[in-house]
């Protein structure tokens, strides 16, 4: 209970001194802080959908070379879930303004798990139907379990917070190619598409809870402001990977000396 206090007191701290920072960038800009939150709530339901198509760039990579590899199925899963549980929270407690981008969004990542499981074979399908799988049970239990104390019940309050958990997931799990990104010393699957719509979302969507001081949205969103940063960092100092695809299977000096190989023989006979 003890450090539950010092959270809530340093997220109230914090929330002050960001609210402070807002007010001072509208009063500089001539506008109110109301109307700040308008703006920055606009922009933020393009950058929602922009982020939810933000693995494009790797589901084109998938069609090219007809394999799992350019992919990271966590995120769109992690991305369905957030999408669908932001969406069963805002029908619980009719907030209306979540439903239309949450619905689109849910909508364009079963687009993107169809286009990936089109184009891969063998075991890899059954790869992308787990982790397809994995967010509809959790979301129907969501919905089950919502349904079940009504509209502005406590369970609809308790979806509420593991809805920021799914959001803050959302946000860190491209950073779970770490290690990858270490050993190889590139960008792995990240991509400046990508990165920029997470910042862009998670920025718009902190300014909007700061003004209305609501913690539930400053908590995820601050913390995909931080998480995305990095992302851009690792994006814009490291080189992107070699595409596989534009290798020759051959390289030219094997090649070479193949043919080399090949007229001395002939020679022998």
């Amino acid at each position: 209970l003890k450090s539950r206090g010092l959270f809530m007191t340093g997220m109230e701290g914090f929330m002050d001194l960001s609210a402070t920072a807002v007010d001072s960038v509208a009063v500089a800009a001539g506008v109110t802080s109301t109307s700040v939150s308008a703006a920055a709530a606009m922009f933020g339901t393009v950058a929602a959908v922009w982020m939810a198509v933000g693995p494009l760039p790797q589901i084109q990579a998938v069609r090219k070379c007809q394999t799992l590899a350019p992919v990271n199925l966590m995120q769109l899963s992690c991305g369905l879930l957030n999408a669908g549980s932001w969406l069963t929270f805002a029908l619980l407690t009719d907030l209306s303004e979540a439903i239309p981008v949450n619905a689109a969004n849910v909508v364009f990542t079963f687009c993107m798990f169809y286009i990936v499981y089109a184009n891969v074979q063998g075991e890899e399908t059954g790869t992308v139907l787990i982790h397809l799988a994995f967010p509809i049970l959790m979301l129907f239990t969501m919905i089950v379990f919502g349904v079940d104390g009504g509209k502005h019940s406590k369970h609809a309050q308790l979806i509420g917070q593991i809805t920021c958990g799914f959001n803050m997931l959302l946000y860190a799990i491209p950073l779970s190619d770490l290690g990858d990104i270490v050993r190889t010393r590139t960008r792995g699957r990240l991509t400046l598409f990508g990165v920029l719509a997470s910042f862009s979302c998670s920025l718009c969507w902190a300014i909007v809870g700061v003004v209305n001081r609501a913690a539930p949205m400053v908590i995820p969103n601050a913390a995909g402001v931080a998480l995305s940063a990095l992302q851009l960092l690792i994006t814009l100092v490291l080189p992107a990977p070699k595409d596989p695809m534009s290798e020759p299977l051959i390289s030219p000096k094997k090649d070479v000396e193949l043919n080399k190989v090949k007229k001395s023989t002939k020679k022998t006979k």
